[in-house]
């Protein structure tokens, strides 16, 4: 008996873990139980099982997974011959933060071609009195901050998934 409380209270550490990291990322705490309840599983869930094993609604639970699949933290799959969707965690850590990663990635280069729009237009911009130009001015070294700081923060996140893909190997 012993073992399986030490056991339960490896799970619970894990899952306060994910809890405490979800809500410091300005999410809710359900997203990181939830998280760590498929993580902890070694088969797939269903929404139901989750529901059941969380004490959250289904409706919470939907919700919860909507947001999962979109970070790339876990996966959705039918199993054959089956109507019924199960959940699973990706098939590491390193691959859920390689996934995560790569997500990022991907909306900072649309968020790169937006900037680029937006400094296209600040550029034709002629303004008309002071109080536009100065808006201007703000603008160009705005978007400019934006567009450096993006492009670090890319440089260092494709740096990290290539590396975290050689260990991953």
């Amino acid at each position: 008996m012993r073992e399986a409380e030490e056991l339960q209270s490896a799970k619970s550490i894990i899952t306060q873990a994910w809890e405490r990291l979800m809500e410091e990322r300005g999410g809710f705490p359900m997203l990181g139980r939830i998280l760590a309840t498929i993580q902890l599983s070694p088969e797939p869930l269903t929404q139901k099982q989750i529901s059941d094993k969380t004490n959250y609604s289904l409706a919470a639970v939907s919700q919860a997974l909507k947001t999962l699949l979109q970070f790339n933290a876990i996966r959705r799959h039918k199993k054959p011959g089956e109507r019924t969707t199960y959940y699973s965690s990706q098939s590491s850590f390193s691959q859920m933060i390689i996934a995560g990663l790569l997500k990022w990635i991907e909306t900072s280069k649309q968020l790169q071609e937006s900037i680029k729009q937006a400094q296209k237009m600040v550029q034709h911009f002629n303004p008309r009195n002071n109080e536009e130009i100065r808006e201007k001015q703000y603008l160009a070294k705005l978007l400019t901050d934006m567009e450096n700081t993006l492009n670090l923060l890319l440089q260092i996140f494709q740096k990290t998934t290539d590396e975290l893909k050689r260990y991953a190997t």
